[in-house]
């Protein structure tokens, strides 16, 4: 009960941080609301994405044990934060500030 009220409680701060902080940081060069539509898709994205890594994980968990399955959910976040960090980088040279 508690880790489902912690996920939910997690989709209801991304979907603020979607709605108010996204559009100005990550979708700076569209007009607000194509900006606030993008980091929309990128909430509805993860949240149809997460069944997918259920069914995925649950399968590397059941065939492969716990050590790999820990191992690939890191391999696929350290992906992720480094493909945000190479586009905030990129991001930042655009505007000369880098």
């Amino acid at each position: 009960m508690v880790g489902t009220t912690l996920e939910w409680y997690d989709f209801f701060l991304y979907g603020t941080a979607a709605a108010v902080v996204f559009p100005k940081v990550f979708f700076v060069k569209s007009d607000p609301l194509t900006a606030t539509l993008l980091s929309f898709l990128t909430y509805a994205l993860g949240f149809a994405a997460r069944p997918i890594g259920g069914v995925v994980f649950g399968h590397v968990g059941d065939h492969g044990g716990l050590t790999a399955d820990i191992a690939c959910a890191s391999g696929v976040l350290l992906l992720s934060c480094r493909e945000t960090r190479r586009s905030r980088n990129a991001r930042l040279l655009d505007q000369g500030e880098g």
